[in-house]
Order: structure tokens, then sequence, then C-alpha cells
């Protein structure tokens, strides 16, 4: 889970908000599949790429 807070005084512009992670692929299976359960601006505002 990823929870992003804006501790600063102006609103946070999300468009320049970006998320890298490294993972390692185990037992042979290496399909990934971003997925957004839910998102308090809505999941279809929310880009996801792999």
């Amino acid at each position: 889970m990823l929870a992003v807070t804006n501790t600063g005084p102006a609103p946070l512009d999300l468009t320049a908000v970006g998320v890298r992670y490294h993972l390692r692929f185990e037992g042979g299976n290496t399909s990934l599949v971003p997925e957004c359960d839910w998102a308090a601006l809505g999941c279809d505002r929310i880009r996801r790429t792999v």
C-alpha cells in the first residue's frame, strides 16, 4: 500500500508525484498487473504503468 501525505502548506501537485520500485520475480511467474483498489480522486484518475 502507498499513502501520499502532504505535509506542506500548499496543495500537492499530483502530476509531479511519481513512485518507482524494484522487484524480483521468483518461481517463474513474470506477470505483473498494476491495480488500483481505491483512491480519493478515483482510480480512473490514477495512471498505472509497468
